[in-house]
């Protein structure tokens, strides 16, 4: 996919068992970020230790190893498994005056669906999507 949203067979095969018959895919979405935030918590130690305006990329299989990660490991392995089951799905980034937040955006049916892992990409100015 790419160096942010990396491959990751097993996140990507446990999204295709939890959305196995679905085709609708708002109902995709909404499976695959309710498990991931019923089975995955924020890394405070790593975000306090990462620097604020560095270029840290997503460690994804750390992430799903420890069901524990920083904004960007989270988004970039959910954007990875709405991907693979088809969801057009981005992994964004923005910042305020203080640090960088990643989050993902599902656009389907015309429609913008943000999913921020610990509810705080209303205060972020987008910049990229991956």
């Amino acid at each position: 996919m790419s160096k942010y949203i990396p491959y990751h067979e097993e996140s990507v095969r446990k999204a295709r068992e939890l959305t196995a018959g679905m085709k609708d895919p708002m109902q995709k979405y909404s499976t695959v970020t309710h498990w991931v935030s019923k089975h995955f918590v924020y890394d405070m130690i790593r975000a306090v230790t990462i620097p604020k305006f560095g270029r840290e990329f997503p460690d994804v299989e750390g992430c799903w190893k420890k069901r524990m990660g920083i904004c960007m490991d989270i988004s970039s392995m959910t954007t990875g498994m709405l991907r693979g089951v088809g969801v057009n799905a981005y992994m964004c980034y923005g910042h305020t005056e203080k640090n960088y937040h990643a989050w993902v955006e599902a656009h389907i049916k015309g429609k913008i669906y943000r999913y921020d892992f610990n509810g705080k990409a209303k205060k972020y100015k987008r910049e990229k999507m991956f």
